[in-house]
């Protein structure tokens, strides 16, 4: 077989490379706005849940104490048990 077999349609490579890129930038856009001293945190927001906030929101959670910024495991090191 010389090349790849696809579902449907072969995706395009051009688009894939612009998405990626696209995608690429804005993770470096978010790693720039967040405080370099909770570097290797992993980012809560609300709920203790992972942060998903993109780079227009990253200010406004930043500036309203929105986020925290956890050095552990998320729910500590114990097991719980639920029932």
């Amino acid at each position: 077989m010389s090349g790849l077999a696809f579902e449907g349609e072969a995706p395009d490579g051009a688009a894939l490379a612009a998405r990626w890129r696209s995608q690429l930038e804005e993770a470096r856009d978010v790693i720039e706005r967040l405080p370099p001293e909770e570097s290797g945190r992993c980012v809560l927001g609300p709920a203790d849940a992972l942060c998903k906030s993109g780079p227009a929101d990253l200010d406004r959670d930043l500036a309203a104490g929105g986020l925290v910024f956890h050095s552990g495991r998320i729910r500590g090191a114990f097991p719980t048990i639920r029932g």
